[in-house]
Order: structure tokens, then sequence, then C-alpha cells
């Protein structure tokens, strides 16, 4: 059996699977954290709600009835600032973070897309014609070579082989 390897591209295409899928899992918390940084009004909101709950808790643990009243009162002032300003930016927020996911899909996937199309010609790997027989010409799409896997198919086993990989070492999304 004499096998014929490209193995830059092997492992070109092998890393941008890699890289693409841990890319797709970890996309939300890219988007907001994006929006994080895009925003300020997300991080006043999250400050507001952070010194709300501070303030339940010091109104929970304080006894003296005017101090609880006085912390009710700041508290109810708190909560108005939030809902006025939540209501002015989550709209902002969201119509931001769906901008941040389209941007990442289309970099995610337009990276993969062109290191295939650039090399769509070049076979990844070049098997003996009789290993392959039924489906031979499948594998050797577009690369017009007999017996070779071309990248689009390296590139779907890859995608597969990842998602499975990552799926064993439970990498959520």
């Amino acid at each position: 059996l004499k096998m014929e390897v490209e193995i830059w591209l092997a492992v070109l295409l092998f890393c941008s699977a890699l890289l693409t899928k841990i890319l797709h899992r970890l996309k939300n918390r890219l988007s907001i954290w994006l929006t994080d940084i895009l925003i300020s009004d997300y991080s006043e909101i999250k400050q507001l709600e952070s010194l709300i709950e501070l303030i339940k808790n010091e109104m929970d643990s304080t006894e003296d009835l005017e101090k609880r009243i006085s912390l009710f009162n700041k508290k109810t002032q708190k909560q108005n600032e939030l809902t006025k300003l939540s209501k002015l930016s989550n709209s902002r927020i969201q119509r931001t973070r769906k901008i941040c996911l389209a941007i990442l899909f289309i970099i995610i996937e337009a990276s993969r897309l062109i290191i295939i199309f650039m090399n769509r010609t070049t076979p990844v790997f070049i098997l003996p014609t009789d290993m392959l027989w039924p489906l031979t010409r499948i594998f050797a799409y577009p690369t017009g070579v007999t017996g070779a896997i071309s990248p689009v198919v390296w590139g779907i086993i890859c995608r597969q082989l990842m998602e499975q990989l990552l799926s064993i070492l439970n990498f959520r999304k």
C-alpha cells in the first residue's frame, strides 16, 4: 500500500476544523464579551444589579426599622434607575450581540471555506485506486485524481472528528 500525503494541507484543514468547532462552541461567550466592551451601558446595568443585591443583603441583615426603610427607599430608587437604563439599552445590547454573533460566524466559516477553496485541486491523500473503489470519484471531487481524498471531503471528515472529540471531552457550548 503506497499512500501519498500532503501533510501541510491535512494539518491545516485539521487545525481549521478544530478552531472552527471551538469558536462555534464559544461564540455566545465571545459575543457577550464583545458586547461588554462595545457598550458601556451593559457594565452600568451589571453594577446597578450588584448594588441592588448588596442593598438587599444589607437590608435583610439590619434590625433597625428606620435604617431598613431608608435602605428600602434607596433600593427602590436604584431599581427604578435600573429599569430605565435597561429599557433604553436592552434593545441596543441585543442588536449589538446579534451583530457580533453574525460577524463571528462569518469569520469562522469564511476562513474555513477559503482554506478549502484555495486548495480544492490539491489532493490531501492519494490512496491506491482499489481501496475506495465504489466511492473513488466522490472522495476525489473536485481534484480529479483517481484514489485521492479531496480537501472538501477531508474538511468534512475533520469537522465530524472534532465534533465527536469535543463531545467526548465534554467541551460545553
